[in-house]
C-alpha cells in the first residue's frame, strides 16, 4: 500500500509539471507585446500562442482525464470569448464612426432649439410681467364696478316710477304722428277734389261776375302757355 501510494503521488507530481509546461503563454506579457499590433495580428499571434509551448515547441496535446486541464478549461473558453467580443467591436467601430457626423449635426441643432427655448422662455417671462400688471388693471376695474353697483342699483327704482310715464307719452306721440300723417293724406289728396268741386260749382258757390272771371281766366291760361 505503502508503494502505491508512493507511485501514485509520483504520477501526479509528473502530470503537473506536463500541464505546467503545456499551458499557454502567460497573458501579461502577450498583452504587452499587443499593445503594439494591429487588432487582426493579435488574434493570430493569440491562436499561435495557444499552440506552442513556452520553449517555442508544438504542445503536446493532453488526452484523457487531467484535473489541472479541468481548471484551466474555463479560462481558456473565456480568452476565446474576449478575442470574439473584440473582433466584434473592431465591426462596429466604423458604423459608430459613421454615426459621428449625424450626432454632431444633431449637437448642433439641439444648441440651436435650446438657444430658440430660452428666447422663448424670457418672451414668456415678459408676457408674464406685462400679464400681471393687467390683472392689477382689471383688479383695479372690477372695484370700480363694484363702486358703481350701488347707484345703478339706487336710479333702478326712480326709472321704474318713470317708464309709466314715459309708456304714456310714447302713446301719445303715435297718436299725434298718426295725425299728422292723415292730415297730410287728406291735404295731399283733398286739394285736388277741393279744387275740382270749387270748378264746377262755382255757379252756385260765387256770384255771376265771379264766376265770369274765373272763366276768362281759365281761357287765358292755355293762351299764356
Amino acid at each position: 500500500m505503502k508503494s502505491f501510494r508512493c507511485s501514485q503521488m509520483a504520477l501526479l507530481s509528473a502530470a503537473a509539471a506536463v500541464s505546467f509546461s503545456a499551458m499557454p503563454a502567460s497573458s501579461d506579457t502577450l498583452s504587452a507585446k499587443e499593445k503594439f499590433e494591429p487588432e487582426a495580428a493579435k488574434a493570430a499571434n493569440l491562436d499561435t500562442a495557444k499552440k506552442l509551448n513556452g520553449d517555442g515547441q508544438p504542445q503536446t496535446e493532453i488526452k484523457g482525464f487531467h484535473p489541472i486541464k479541468k481548471i484551466l478549461q474555463p479560462i481558456e473558453d473565456l480568452e476565446g470569448m474576449s478575442v470574439k467580443l473584440e473582433q466584434q467591436v473592431m465591426k462596429l467601430e466604423r458604423p459608430i464612426s459613421a454615426l459621428q457626423p449625424p450626432m454632431i449635426n444633431l449637437q448642433h441643432k439641439m444648441t440651436s432649439v435650446d438657444e430658440s427655448m430660452t428666447k422663448m422662455q424670457s418672451q414668456l417671462n415678459t408676457v408674464q410681467a406685462q400679464m400681471g400688471g393687467v390683472r392689477a388693471d382689471l383688479k383695479t376695474m372690477r372695484g370700480e364696478i363694484s363702486e358703481l353697483k350701488g347707484p345703478i342699483l339706487s336710479i333702478q327704482k326712480p326709472l321704474q316710477g318713470v317708464s309709466s310715464p314715459l309708456e304714456a307719452l310714447e302713446r301719445q306721440l303715435d297718436l299725434v304722428l298718426l295725425a299728422i300723417f292723415i292730415a297730410a293724406v287728406g291735404v295731399v289728396i283733398g286739394t285736388p277734389i277741393a279744387a275740382i268741386l270749387i270748378y264746377r260749382y262755382r255757379a252756385k258757390l260765387f256770384p255771376s261776375k265771379t264766376a265770369t272771371a274765373i272763366d276768362k281766366g281759365v281761357e287765358r291760361e292755355p293762351a299764356l302757355r
